[in-house]
């Protein structure tokens, strides 16, 4: 079974993560596949808009943990989040249940996220001895310096609710008709904007917002390099693993 699954119908990819027995945790196989197969649909010009979504329990619980034990190079998940995060076309987040981590930062890189349900989202990695580094500079510009700060040291879950006023989710939706709905609706509309004037407002945009972003991006993922390798890191790491407490919770 792929662990990328995707299919073009009038002019809208759907790309749907497909490791829901691992809730979607990203592996490096994904992340390379996600990235070949987001810079396909940046070259197909049939192609005027993607949606992102998770199959089975949850959109994504993050990075695979086991597979992050054993690796301390995170430049593909880097690779991968600029190509998302700067996609040139629409991009639309569908969350359902879970974003996690890493699956919190493929969230912040959309366009226009809905939810469907009872959403929780996290950035969790403190609690296994790392940062959320690599994402940081996605998700803030997102939800801003000021709430970023709290959740990344608390690693607090926050709703769907919360996440709407943080404007990380633009609208949120209690039945899968309603959302199938208001995606068609938000596709058809997407669709009548000229693709290159779509591509320059994101570009213009982002330049606007980010000036900086690009030395943020380096200093991230050194920063984050870093920590891996230190002893609290790789503590947190196997505990999780082990399913117990790390060495620094509460006793």
């Amino acid at each position: 079974m792929a662990l990328i699954e995707y299919t073009i119908v009038s002019s809208v990819a759907t790309v749907s993560l497909n490791r829901a027995e691992r809730r979607n945790a990203l592996n490096n196989d994904m992340i390379i596949t996600l990235t070949q197969l987001f810079e396909e649909l940046a070259d197909n010009e049939k192609v005027r808009v993607v949606i992102l979504r998770g199959e089975g329990p949850c959109f994504c619980a993050g990075a695979d943990i086991e597979e992050m034990k054993r690796r301390t190079d995170l430049s593909a998940l880097e690779s991968l989040l600029a190509l998302v995060g700067n996609f040139p076309k629409p991009l639309v987040g569908l969350v359902h249940a879970a974003a996690i981590g890493g699956g919190l930062g493929l969230v912040a890189c959309c366009d226009v996220v809905f939810t469907l349900g009872k959403t929780i989202f996290s950035l969790s990695e403190v609690r296994l001895g790392i940062l959320p580094a690599v994402i940081m500079p996605y998700v803030k510009r997102k939800i801003g310096f000021s709430q970023l700060n709290r959740y990344m040291l608390t690693a607090e879950c926050f709703d769907e609710v919360k996440a709407r006023e943080f404007d990380l989710v633009h609208e949120h939706y209690s039945g899968q008709d309603e959302l199938d709905a208001a995606v068609k609706s938000l596709c058809e509309e997407l669709i009548k904007g000229a693709p290159g004037a779509q591509a320059a407002s994101k570009q213009l945009l982002r330049y606007i917002d980010e000036s900086d972003f690009n030395t943020i991006r380096k200093v991230a993922e050194e920063t984050i390099t870093r920590q891996r390798r230190e002893d609290e890191a790789q503590e947190g790491l196997q505990a999780f693993i082990d399913k117990r407490p790390p060495s620094w919770f509460p006793q």
